[in-house]
């Protein structure tokens, strides 16, 4: 099961990256863009990392509420461009593989997340 979970997410992160990728192609400028990136994978791996640690809802609900809220003002606030948004998905991605790769092939994911998998 361990092995399948891997390789399900790190397939999903090489497809969201292609998709970040592709929008940062399109643009005149595509690495304007890479502080937002960076960011994105410093903030996606420890989230990604303490996720995986949690058992139910009761913190990851407030998390997620936070973090979408966060999204929606920066949106509503400054209107995204291709740079940005490419960036950012190629950026949450990145952290997302590198939060499996540390927990899932060097060391073993979480017993909270692969209780999660088997529900």
């Amino acid at each position: 099961m361990t092995r399948r979970l891997v390789l399900r997410e790190l397939l999903f992160t090489v497809a969201g990256a292609m998709t970040g990728g592709i929008l940062l192609l399109g643009s005149a400028t595509p690495f304007a863009g890479w502080r937002i990136g960076v960011v994105a994978v410093l903030v996606t791996t420890p989230m990604l990392a303490a996720a995986d640690r949690l058992d139910g809802w009761r913190v990851a609900a407030p998390l997620s509420l936070f973090a979408l809220l966060a999204v929606a003002f920066l949106v509503l606030r400054y209107p995204p461009d291709p740079e940005a948004v490419g960036a950012g998905i190629v950026g949450v991605n990145a952290g997302w593989a590198l939060n499996r790769l540390v927990f899932g092939i060097a060391r073993d994911v979480p017993e909270p997340r692969l209780r999660r998998e088997r529900a």
